[in-house]
């Protein structure tokens, strides 16, 4: 397995810096509609003044390794002629590789913790081992993307998408500013049905409400409908006839309790669900466009990223919008850098 997986990865290698997209305006992702949602204020931290915090931790860093781990997995299955689901122990070897690259990152930082590594790590192997005996009985067929101008066919694996925002039903451009982008981490058969899947890690379940009215799959739908259109999909397996149509959005989510849990959430979206993105998404430009970054005060604010020990960057924000130059948040930043935060740079 190893020899054939190092030919495809060569493969992906020299296609992956292929532009799906020629378009380089700002865009519109789930995170950033959700951010601005939640707080305009915290919108233009974040994304119009390039005040970006990522502290390093054990919660998001096992996300992450279980995500890439389910990445391997998936361009596996799909390198082969035939489908073949890897071995257990393969899977559990290749997340403790992963993971080991993880501590080794984490040690650097104030965040690194023997104790919590291992509990962590323990409670990766236990999620993936419980979603490989889902997937023996519930074969998913990753299928194939052809990306414009291309006639090479790329896994349907971890894909990030952009594309202009029009009405796909009526082809009215809804914003002539912004394109729309997604990270799509899975596109598969499954008994013959077509669906988009998105992998989460949760320390809760989900709500059925919070699922059925998810920006995040509204995303996805939109960028499906886009793309996977006019021959841009095609079935990878000959025992796979999928239809060209969603038939569903997932969200599998992998709940993290002292007994890990699977859940399965789905919906189906309509041409009526994708009028409410187009809505939102008008709403988002207009604030941008007024320059008025109002905060939203709420229960979440004790919790933000820019409210930390007490020192409120939302107040030295609203004396100065300046970042640079100004002492007093040059100070918290420099405060924050102590405790582990990582400052990202204007994205």
């Amino acid at each position: 397995m190893s020899d054939e997986y190092t030919l495809f990865d060569k493969k992906i290698e020299a296609i992956e810096n292929l532009d799906l997209s020629k378009a380089k305006k700002p865009y519109f992702s789930n995170s950033r509609i959700d951010t601005i949602s939640l707080c305009a204020l915290k919108y233009r931290f974040q994304y119009v003044e390039g005040l970006r915090i990522d502290v390093p931790g054990y919660a998001t860093s096992l996300g992450g390794a279980v995500h890439n781990t389910l990445e391997w997995v998936f361009k596996t299955i799909w390198a082969k002629d035939e489908y073949e689901l890897p071995e257990r122990d393969e899977v559990a070897n290749k997340f403790l590789s992963i993971w080991g690259e993880v501590n080794l990152a984490l040690r650097e930082s104030v965040a690194y913790s023997l104790a919590e590594s291992q509990k962590h790590e323990g409670l990766g192997l236990r999620i993936l081992d419980l979603y490989h005996d889902h997937l023996v009985k519930n074969p998913s067929y990753p299928l194939s993307f052809i990306p414009e101008a291309s006639d090479v066919a790329i896994p349907a694996v971890e894909l990030e998408l952009r594309a202009p925002i029009i009405n796909l039903k009526t082809g009215a451009v809804i914003s002539n500013k912004y394109d729309i982008l997604g990270h799509i981490d899975l596109v598969a058969s499954t008994a013959g049905k077509t669906s988009i899947q998105d992998h989460k890690t949760s320390a809760r379940k989900y709500a059925d409400f919070k699922i059925k009215t998810s920006t995040q799959l509204l995303i996805y739908s939109y960028l499906y409908r886009y793309f996977f259109k006019e021959g841009r999909l095609k079935p990878k397996f000959k025992d796979t006839k999928p239809s060209a149509k969603e038939k569903s959005v997932i969200f599998n989510i992998f709940v993290k309790g002292k007994i890990p849990e699977l859940q399965f959430g789905s919906s189906s979206v309509t041409d009526t669900d994708l009028e409410r993105l187009y809505y939102i998404v008008e709403n988002c430009e207009k604030i941008i466009d007024s320059g008025a970054f109002i905060p939203l005060n709420n229960m979440q604010c004790s919790y933000c990223d820019y409210n930390v020990k007490g020192k409120s960057i939302c107040l030295e924000f609203q004396k100065s919008m300046k970042i640079q130059g100004n002492p007093k948040i040059q100070k918290i930043i420099e405060n924050l850098e102590k405790d582990g935060a990582v400052l990202v740079g204007k994205r």
